[in-house]
């Protein structure tokens, strides 16, 4: 298992970031090692939605068409989240990009799981809970308290 991450100091978008560490983000460049090893079982996280810029070029959105595997979008459970979630995952559609479903991360909120599976036609697939921190542990026990989640995200790796 190999993990590869581009991590800059400052906690603003990708583009920013970079700039600021005096460096670019490129999409070929992040998507080079998923190209050498295609059969892989891969999980590619993005950072800061579909429309944030990576560079003065791309976005996200171009990460994820050159990847070319299926949008788990993940959205919090508070105020704002249909109107956001709902835009996301029509920005995905328009460009024709596979949405595996929905993970909600947050407290639990009955009518924002409702309407974003009636209006985004998508199925949420999970609801996870805020983590002090993540750690392989802590997901691995909160998977293994609800064996419901586990399975519709393993159907989403497999």
């Amino acid at each position: 298992l190999e993990f590869r991450r581009v991590l800059f100091r400052s906690p603003v978008s990708p583009h920013l970031a970079a700039r600021w560490s005096g460096v670019s983000i490129a999409v070929e460049d992040v998507v080079r090692p998923w190209r050498a090893q295609p059969s892989a079982t891969w999980v590619v996280e993005g950072a800061g939605g579909v429309l944030v810029p990576l560079s003065d070029t791309e976005m996200m959105a171009d990460l994820i068409a050159a990847v070319a595997l299926p949008v788990v979008v993940a959205a919090r459970t508070t105020l704002g989240t249909i109107n956001h979630t709902l835009l996301t995952l029509e920005t995905l559609r328009r460009r024709s990009l596979t949405v595996a479903g929905v993970v909600l991360v947050g407290e639990p909120n009955a009518d924002n799981h409702e309407a974003i599976a009636q209006y985004g036609q998508v199925r949420v697939l999970a609801r996870v809970p805020l983590f002090a921190e993540v750690t392989a542990h802590t997901l691995r026990t909160w998977l293994d308290q609800d064996p419901a989640a586990a399975g519709a995200l393993a159907g989403v790796v497999a």
